[in-house]
């Protein structure tokens, strides 16, 4: 994950902790990476985001 960027992979979907079974009822969130500009992106496979990264100041929350 830390590396993506690098990898310049930043486009390819990351699925993690994802429970084997689950039915189709259980709401997926994402979390790490979402911002203003991909949010779309993202809710687009997930029923809800956590947007923490627009939210840092010098890199801290």
């Amino acid at each position: 994950m830390r590396y993506r960027r690098e990898l310049n992979a930043q486009h390819v979907a990351v699925f993690m902790n994802i429970t084997p079974g689950c039915a189709d009822e259980t709401p997926v969130f994402a979390n790490t990476g979402v911002k203003f500009t991909n949010v779309r992106d993202f809710l687009a496979v997930a029923n809800a985001t956590i947007v923490g990264s627009d939210l840092k100041v010098d890199g801290g929350t």
